[in-house]
Parts: C-alpha cells; sequence; structure tokens
C-alpha cells in the first residue's frame, strides 16, 4: 500500500485550501495535510513534522511564498516547493522560480496541479536515489582513509646476509615466534612462499645498489599458519664504499587496507556495472563543461559512440539555449545542492528528444566534478498528454460520468451528471449510485444485471430507468 502524502499548504484562506484539497482528491491523491499562514508555524512544522510536498500561496496577510521558500531552504530539506497564486506579476513569478520554486500554477488552472505534483513528487525520489549513490561513494572513501591512518607497526634488524640480529616486541607477538627461534635465522622464513621470491630479488638488487631507502609490499606467514599484508620502510646502512653493513625495518599491518582497497575495487566494479547497466544515460563532467565519461546509455540515447561522446562539451548536447543550459547546471558552482530541470537534447544531426537531467557536484579525489543522469521523458510526456486529453474529455462531455471506489461508492461525478441528475457531489460521495438514483418504477431485472458486470469487473451496455433529484 502507497503511504499517503504529507502536503504541507500555506494559504491563509480555508476556502481557497478547501479548493487545492478537493481537486487533489479528484487527481486521486490520499493526502495527509496541514495548513500554515504565518513564518513562526511553518518553521514549527519544518522542524517537527516530515512533508513530501509543500503548496503556497504567493500573498498572505502575514506571510509570503517567497519567505516561505526561504525556511525551506534554511531547513536544508529538499522538498517540492510549488507556488499556487493568483494575479501576480510574470516577474515575481521568473524570480521565485529562479531561487528555487519547483513550479508556479495559477489558482484559476488548479487542473494543472495534481499532474505538477506528481511531476515534482518522481523527480525528488530521483534526487533521493540519487544523494543516496553519491553518498555511498563518499563513505567507501572515507571507510579506506580511516583504515589507513590507524595501522600497527613492527620493527626488525638483519645482516647483510638478512639474518635477524633484532626483533621488537610487535614482531614476536604478531608472529608467534619469540625473539630466540627468530634471532640468527633468515629473515625471509617469515615472508609467504608465494611472495618469497618476487622480495628476495628486490632484496639483492637494491642490496648491491647505492639506494638508501625502500618501501614494498608483501604477505607475512605466521608460525600458526596465519597470512598478514605488510608494508615494509627498510634502510641501508653501508659503509663508506656503499657496501652493505645492515638494514633496518618497519613492518606495518596493511590488512585491512588491502580489504578496504579491494573492497573498493568490487565497490567501484559494482558501481561501474550499476552505471552501465542503467537504462538513463550517465555522464561524468568536469566544471569546464567537458565530458569525461559516459555509459553506453547515454551513447545510445544520444545517437553516437562513447568514444565520440566522451570529449565534447556538455553544451553540445542541448537543443535549447545553450547558455541558459550551463547555467542551470550550475558547473561553476561545485558546491551546490542536485538540481534537475528539463530540456530538449540532440540525437545524431536530426533529431531531438525530451529529457528529465539530475546533476549532482561531487569531488574525486581532489577534483570536483558534476555527475548527471539523463532520461528520456518522450514515453511520459505522451502518457501525461493522453491523461490530460482524457481528463479534458471526461469533463466536457454532456454525458453523465461518475467514478466510484472499489466498494461501488461515489467518489468523483462531472458536470454532465450534476447536469443530468441535479445532484452535487458532496451529497451525494460515499454512497452508491443506485441508492439515489433508481425508484419505484426501476427494473431490478436490470439492476442485478449492472451489478452481477460490476462484479466480473465486465464492459455492459443497457438501458435502465433512474430519477431526477
Amino acid at each position: 500500500m502507497t503511504a499517503p502524502t504529507r502536503l504541507l499548504l500555506v494559504e491563509d484562506s480555508i476556502s481557497d485550501a478547501e479548493l487545492v484539497m478537493r481537486q487533489l482528491h479528484k487527481d486521486g491523491f490520499d493526502l495527509i495535510a496541514e495548513r500554515v499562514e504565518d513564518e513562526a508555524s511553518m518553521s514549527w512544522m519544518l522542524e517537527n513534522r516530515d512533508w513530501d510536498l509543500i503548496v503556497s500561496d504567493y500573498r498572505l496577510p502575514q506571510f509570503s511564498a517567497p519567505k516561505a521558500l526561504a525556511l525551506v531552504q534554511q531547513a536544508g530539506t529538499d522538498i517540492p516547493f510549488i507556488v499556487l497564486s493568483g494575479a501576480v506579476g510574470e516577474h515575481a513569478a521568473v524570480e521565485i522560480m529562479r531561487n528555487g520554486a519547483h513550479d508556479f500554477i495559477g489558482k484559476d488552472k488548479l487542473w494543472q496541479l495534481g499532474p505538477a505534483i506528481q511531476r515534482e513528487l518522481r523527480e525528488s525520489t530521483a534526487r533521493s536515489d540519487h544523494r543516496q549513490a553519491v553518498r555511498l561513494l563518499r563513505t567507501s572513501e572515507r571507510h579506506y582513509r580511516s583504515l589507513v591512518e590507524n595501522i600497527s607497526q613492527g620493527f626488525y634488524i638483519c645482516d647483510r646476509r638478512s639474518i635477524f640480529t633484532y626483533v621488537n616486541a610487535a614482531i614476536s607477538a604478531v608472529s608467534g615466534y619469540s625473539e630466540v627461534e627468530l634471532i640468527g635465522t633468515s629473515a625471509f622464513r617469515l615472508v609467504h612462499p608465494e611472495d618469497r621470491s618476487r622480495v628476495t630479488e628486490n632484496y639483492l638488487q637494491w642490496a648491491n645498489s647505492e639506494v638508501m631507502d625502500t618501501r614494498i609490499e608483501f604477505r607475512l606467514q605466521f608460525k600458526d599458519g596465519r597470512e598478514m599484508w605488510v608494508e615494509q620502510f627498510t634502510h641501508y646502512v653501508r659503509d663508506p664504499d656503499s657496501r652493505l653493513i645492515k638494514f633496518r625495518n618497519f613492518i606495518s599491518d596493511i590488512s585491512e587496507r588491502r580489504a578496504a582497497e579491494k573492497a573498493m575495487r568490487d565497490s567501484e566494479e559494482r558501481y561501474r556495472a550499476l552505471i552501465e547497466s542503467s537504462a538513463d544515460g550517465i555522464l561524468l563532467v568536469d566544471l569546464a563543461g567537458k565530458i569525461r565519461s559516459a555509459n553506453q546509455a547515454a551513447a545510445k540515447l544520444h545517437g553516437m559512440p562513447r568514444a565520440k561522446l566522451v570529449g565534447m562539451m556538455i553544451q553540445e548536447l542541448t537543443a535549447d539555449d545553450p547558455i541558459a543550459y550551463v547555467d542551470n547546471l550550475l558547473l561553476k558552482s561545485p558546491a551546490a545542492a542536485t538540481r534537475s530541470f528539463e530540456s530538449r537534447h540532440q540525437r545524431g544531426a536530426n533529431e531531438t528528444f525530451p529529457i528529465e537531467l539530475v546533476a549532482t557536484s561531487i569531488n574525486t579525489n581532489g577534483q570536483d566534478f558534476v555527475l548527471i543522469t539523463i532520461r528520456d521523458i518522450t514515453d511520459r510526456l505522451i502518457q501525461e498528454e493522453e491523461r490530460r486529453r482524457l481528463t479534458l474529455l471526461v469533463r466536457e462531455t454532456g454525458n453523465a460520468v461518475t467514478i466510484t471506489d472499489a466498494a461501488g461508492k461515489v467518489e468523483w461525478i462531472n458536470d454532465g451528471f450534476i447536469s443530468m441528475t441535479g445532484f452535487e457531489l458532496d451529497e451525494i460521495r460515499g454512497q452508491a449510485p443506485g441508492w439515489f438514483l433508481q425508484g419505484p418504477a426501476t427494473d431490478k431485472s436490470v439492476v442485478n444485471e449492472i451489478r452481477e458486470a460490476m462484479v466480473n469487473r465486465e464492459i455492459i451496455k443497457t438501458e435502465i430507468l433512474n430519477y431526477h433529484k
């Protein structure tokens, strides 16, 4: 079962608020709503409740939509904010949209509110999913750094033949060998058999050179058979002729770091697999607007090979004003929040298609990028247009149309129904049509025939005598 939509309505007029709620109920929304009309009430609601959507009148006696939008932004929440108002100048509408409102709808066009809310809720979900993916990547990087900064160390000294002459307590504790068991034996005895040849080869090369300090990673194998990845820093002590006398070794346990690196590689592979399997186009763009990477879906959407797409400037993809397009991406604002908008992109040389774009600023290895998700919304727009036309047809037809719930109780009627029967929706909502339309002369067999068809979810065409109010 879908959870109800939590609506915060900023409106001082109770009658206008009721009109909004009635319209949204007609559009099929299951709502939990609260109404506020001043700054204090709205601040309390934002601090103490969670909201899916905010719809605000532009001007209120003690408040305004710009002030309400500022409160939402100060709270740091990504809640769709739709302005619903009467006569407001074009400049004011453009200004509040520029400042972060998601849509602006006139009160004389309430039928547009439902589709706008559905769109903004979808986009809010997409932005949330996008932020979650980015959070997982950043958390993985922080976990890696934490592991690297917390490592243990051991210390030992060998003569030029690689014979232990000293080991500290940490070496004995971790290896399981006592100091007596190790002193006088080869240091290579602790090196894992699969790494021993490589470590020996490197040691001989460095020992016979003039190098003073080296670093190498390999596995140790201990008395009980356990293995440990270590990072070894070695300082070579030489005589004046550069002949090796002994070498001092510091080792650090990097098992967790290696595991983290493997986990990160696996995570990156899964992340790349997720990106590659996505039906949406995904681009990584630097702050100059140059496309640094693209998944196969992005190449397919734009009708070109991936090799050609990578290296292009992002504005080359738009079929709209490239300057406004780049401004919407906020490439010069690496700290900007996730943002989304609709545009049109080029597909090949002669075709364009509508897209929904979500952009998020990320930082990878100290460099700022914008991660862009592109979705072809052609089918969605067609469906929305079909729904709009169907809604218009149902509303404008002179025939009586009623919509009931699964139990057969009235939820909505059109103007044709009101004209034909004389009943208003408020009079009959929640009642079965037969209760108020049928009378003494109504054929009961036809009633039963209609009832049976409804139970079986069948289409029926018949004639029945109904009564006017």
